[in-house]
């Protein structure tokens, strides 16, 4: 099939943009890598009347540090990520996902941002972005808001953003090492072949202060309408010396937590079954990894 007829229009500011998307009343839809837009409208899934491109707006095109923040434009694609020493240091598990996304072809084009606002529980992204508390920056005809992405996901490719909202740019808060912690993360993911969306996945982060654990981060995706952040298992974990027993145990309860639906690829007993053994596996590597003698400050 093929995308019902639109008007497109190439913006030069984010002020274009929110007065595009404004004029258009709702059926407009923001396009910069569009490698999840693209096949949707080839579908007819969407039937917008104008694509607002944004790729020519500069300043979007950057990751920069501002502040204690981490900030990716909306048009900074994955493989500028991925190669990025910026987020090698500062932002590990980030750097660990990044490469699990499609193919290399799809990263060269696809965006962060785009990933995020696209909201597929099974994407990477929106995984490592939420258990790392970042937010999405959002510009309107009302203005400027931050949303974070706990608040802004609803449920599978829904979420919060308005009809005349531009998301510009996905911010990561300042999380470094405390002083004499160690840190660890891991990402891993089920999938029928390479590149394609993972059925279940699971990402962690560990940082490790004598043996107890200081601080970590814990989530699921493709078992609910949204990526999940598992704040009960990470509340049961933080401040508790860290033994491979007690890593076990707490992967073995998610499955509590966990409210999966039956779909025509897998039962939601196996998707439950295969992310308990995907987060097995992230809490051992991300501990392992802590536990080395390499400085985990970053």
């Amino acid at each position: 099939m093929k995308p019902v007829n639109f008007d497109y229009i190439a913006v030069n500011s984010v002020e274009e943009a929110v007065a595009a998307l404004s004029q258009a009343g709702g059926t407009a839809k923001i396009i910069a890598g569009g490698q999840s837009l693209l096949p949707i409208l080839n579908m007819r899934l969407a039937r917008p009347s104008l694509l607002v491109d944004i790729n020519k707006i500069p300043e979007l095109n950057r990751i920069e540090r501002v502040g204690n923040e981490l900030r990716f434009g909306a048009t900074v694609r994955h493989h500028q990520a991925e190669t990025s020493p910026v987020v090698q240091e500062y932002l590990p598990l980030l750097a660990k996902a990044i490469p699990l996304v499609g193919h290399r072809p799809i990263r060269s084009r696809g965006t962060l941002v785009g990933s995020v606002v696209h909201a597929d529980p099974s994407a990477e992204i929106p995984l490592v972005s939420l258990i790392l508390d970042a937010s999405l920056e959002l510009h309107g005809t009302d203005g400027v808001r931050t949303v974070a992405l706990a608040d802004f996901f609803f449920g599978y490719m829904m979420n919060d953003l308005q009809a005349d909202e531009v998301a510009t740019a996905l911010v990561f808060p300042d999380i470094t090492c405390q002083p004499g912690s160690k840190r660890g993360t891991s990402f891993q993911e089920m999938a029928r072949r390479d590149g394609d969306f993972a059925l279940v996945s699971a990402a962690g982060q560990i940082d490790l202060h004598d043996g107890v654990i200081a601080d970590v981060r814990l989530g699921v995706g493709g078992v609910g309408g949204a990526p999940q952040r598992l704040v009960e298992t990470e509340d049961f974990l933080k401040g508790k010396e860290a033994t491979i027993d007690l890593l076990m145990e707490a992967a073995e309860a998610i499955g509590d937590l966990l409210e999966p639906d039956d779909d025509p690829a897998v039962s939601a007993q196996y998707r439950r079954s295969v992310a308990i053994g995907l987060t097995k596996q992230v809490l051992i590597e991300a501990f392992l990894e802590a536990s080395t003698d390499k400085e985990g400050g970053k």
